[in-house]
């Protein structure tokens, strides 16, 4: 094949492959595929600029092709990088499995980073009835007892969140805790986390927002009977097991599940004769 013809078949190559990078769904794809894309069309724009007739030249095409391909390898290697997962230490992991099962690696662990972490005593008060929310609270290790004046008393243990409503719906829609939260273990660990702070690292990362609703609402389905319960729950492993209290949080019903929601009708009715 003539030299010519074999690079007029480069340069119609490049378009091929810039028209299978539009085609693709998936960013990484689109831009490794960019990238063999432009390297054929600079190889191609390189023949036909040396063979060009004194005078002219392709200078402005090759310099941003160029400039093109840098920006492309770049922010591939950038994708790829933020795609791979990271390793966690088996605690976090079950603390974050608890909460927000489908959030990468990567995301926990720059919200584990951001998070304010406190250790409260038995009684704490961690939010009352109509207090204004400020932040999203979750429960990583000992119980809690959510009270509502129209419900049962909620035991909550590790994956219990308090005001991720607020964050979703904004302060004008909802803007008060429609409960009490008391802590009832001898001590226990609440990572909270600033509103702002939350808008900052979901900020150009949907991923880590998507991960953060989909733990709300399993909560929210845990905590008021949408997901069936699981009467076999263990107690989450990183906590001690403990003997058990005699205060209100065992007065009511039991909890099964990370998130706290109510044991079924076989298990109230078993009770209530003891």
């Amino acid at each position: 094949m003539p030299t010519q013809d074999f690079f007029y078949l480069l340069g119609h190559l490049s378009f091929v492959i810039t028209f299978l990078a539009y085609a693709q769904s998936n960013l990484i794809r689109l831009r490794l595929i960019a990238v063999c894309s432009l390297v054929v069309g600079l190889v191609y724009n390189t023949y036909v600029h040396i063979n060009m007739p004194e005078g002219q030249n392709l200078w402005p095409v090759l310099l941003w092709m160029g400039v093109f391909l840098v920006q492309n390898i770049v922010n591939s290697v950038r994708e790829v990088n933020r795609s791979l997962e990271i390793s966690v230490p088996a605690h976090e992991r079950l603390i974050q499995a608890s909460a927000f099962p489908r959030m990468h690696s990567r995301d926990w662990m720059a919200m584990s980073a951001a998070a304010k972490k406190s250790v409260l005593p038995k009684g704490h008060v961690v939010l009352a009835t109509g207090a204004a929310t400020h932040q999203l609270q979750m429960l990583v290790m000992g119980t809690a007892l959510e009270q509502r004046s129209d419900q049962v008393p909620l035991r909550r243990r590790m994956g219990a969140l308090w005001g991720e409503l607020t964050w979703v719906l904004g302060g004008e829609m909802f803007n008060s805790s429609p409960c009490d939260v008391l802590i009832t273990s001898e001590d226990a660990e609440v990572w909270e986390w600033e509103y702002s702070v939350l808008d900052q690292l979901c900020k150009g990362n949907d991923r880590l927002a998507v991960a953060l609703k989909d733990g709300f609402v399993r909560s929210a389905s845990f905590k008021h009977g949408l997901l069936a319960p699981r009467c076999d729950d263990q107690e989450p492993l990183l906590e001690p097991r403990r003997a058990a209290p005699s205060n209100l949080a065992d007065a009511g019903p039991r909890q099964s599940g990370l998130a706290g929601e109510s044991l079924g009708r076989a298990y109230v009715a078993s009770t209530t004769g003891k």
